[in-house]
């Protein structure tokens, strides 16, 4: 089937599709793992935010690569741009600035929608002002690919104890991080509402990092 048939399924809510013989354990599990992802599904539509029909287009078209804007919340209602690929376009850049979330079926559309990149030729994926839901996505979907993907920015949370604010900031390979090091301090200084408060690092954000 191709991908963009695969799409549609995702997007009517399809579960798990069987493309040749299983066994009655194999047909348990899948039923077992169709139940939970509905389950998963249901209570995104009830959590999420009302409108769901994040925006991706194709924002610069260049020479060596493509860059492509990612918007809002991505989801079943999310419309992936076709990209073509001259000969001497290398890479993809995802620009992930707008970008506020991604619910399951989203995930799904957008692992297909990489894949049909991949098979396109593109060597490199580099993603951009990457935010803590996206960079939780990128850590477990990007194993099943063989196209280089890599971090150029990513926003990291910092929160204070005492108050349960939020902060973020940014961090850019070749200024903050590169291959080997993440030079990320631990804590940070604010002045929050003219005090200042002492921010620490969301621990498990940096496990996305790994």
């Amino acid at each position: 089937m191709s991908s963009d048939g695969l799409a549609e399924l995702v997007r009517s809510g399809v579960s798990q599709v069987l493309h040749h013989g299983f066994s009655q354990e194999s047909l348990i599990s899948k039923m077992n793992q169709a139940i939970a992802f509905q389950a998963q599904i249901a209570l995104e539509r009830k959590s999420g935010p009302a409108n769901r029909s994040g925006k991706i287009w194709i924002e610069d078209w260049h020479q060596d690569w493509v860059v492509v804007k990612l918007v809002g919340w991505i989801s079943e209602g999310s419309q992936f741009p076709k990209v073509s690929r001259a000969p001497t376009q290398t890479a993809i850049i995802f620009d992930c600035e707008r970008e506020t979330g991604i619910n399951s079926l989203g995930i799904r559309l957008w692992v297909l929608w990489l894949k049909s990149v991949e098979e396109m030729g593109f060597e490199t994926i580099y993603y951009e002002n990457v935010r803590r839901q996206m960079l939780r996505v990128l850590s477990t979907v990007k194993s099943g690919f063989t196209i280089n993907q890599k971090i150029n920015s990513f926003y990291m949370t910092y929160y204070s104890p005492e108050t349960n604010h939020e902060a973020e900031k940014l961090f850019v390979r070749g200024k903050d991080f590169d291959e080997k090091v993440m030079k990320l301090p631990r804590t940070m200084a604010l002045g929050v509402k003219g005090k200042e408060e002492v921010f620490v690092i969301d621990e498990l954000i940096l496990n996305y990092l790994a």
